[in-house]
């Protein structure tokens, strides 16, 4: 991914943190800057700290929506903990042995 320059409507420490940003060699980060500088070019109202900040965490936002879409939870059916599916184990029990249930692996039913 390609950074260009910062807009020139940001402050001087959000430039200096998505040019970091843009440049630590985690390509997730240089979107999120990138689309961050792309938000602050539209205009001055859209380039302040405030602002920006505002959008980044809609960003995380919708970021953890995609997680939790893409890795729904499950609750243990030990514990109760809520853990992500796709790291659940799944065992049958005794009293139904056709059907599989969620468990976290660290729990002891004996508590």
């Amino acid at each position: 991914m390609s950074w260009c320059t910062p807009a020139d409507v940001l402050s001087p420490n959000a430039k200096q943190v998505l040019t970091d940003m843009a440049s630590n060699g985690s390509s997730e980060a240089a979107a999120v800057a990138d689309c961050l500088n792309t938000i602050a070019s539209n205009g001055e109202e859209q380039a302040t700290d405030r602002y920006l900040v505002g959008c980044a965490e809609e960003i995380r936002d919708y970021a953890i929506r995609f997680i939790n879409l893409m890795r729904p939870l499950v609750n243990c059916a030990s514990c109760g903990k809520a853990i992500y599916q796709d790291e659940a184990i799944y065992a049958a029990t005794w009293d139904d042995p056709n059907t599989s249930k969620p468990y976290c692996g660290k729990c002891d039913e004996d508590e």
